[in-house]
């Protein structure tokens, strides 16, 4: 039997976000040759079903951005949270709790065809 993949999401509607008007994080990063460098990491939250897991509703203007040094941090617990659930869900065989549509997001799911671009 294949590795059972936990879906619980939707790839085009849900996952981490940034908000218009986030607030930022400086960091600075080494680039070697070029120096030190500053950039600014905007604020980012998990949205699921047009809500944060830290109880916003999304705005209008967000967009998908995933930097994990600058994460709401109720919503991170919430996705370690909703992980958790999906685990025992998945271990008890109860598909109506685990995921949204699993079997066509497995279907749309090729790993061993995702390439690198570096």
């Amino acid at each position: 039997m294949a590795k059972v993949r936990i879906y619980n999401f939707d790839p085009k509607t849900d996952g981490w976000k940034t908000f218009p008007d986030a607030p930022v994080k400086p960091i600075k990063i080494d680039q070697k040759q070029r120096g030190i460098r500053e950039f600014d990491i905007p604020l980012t939250h998990y949205v699921k079903n047009g809500k944060t897991l830290c109880g916003q509703t999304e705005p209008e203007g967000t967009i998908f951005y995933n930097d994990v040094r600058n994460q709401c941090d109720k919503c991170r617990q919430g996705v370690r949270e909703q992980t958790i659930l999906a685990r025992k869900a998945l271990e008890s065989n109860d598909e109506s709790i685990n995921v949204i549509d699993y079997k066509a997001a497995e279907t749309d799911d090729h790993p061993e065809t995702a390439t690198v671009s570096h």
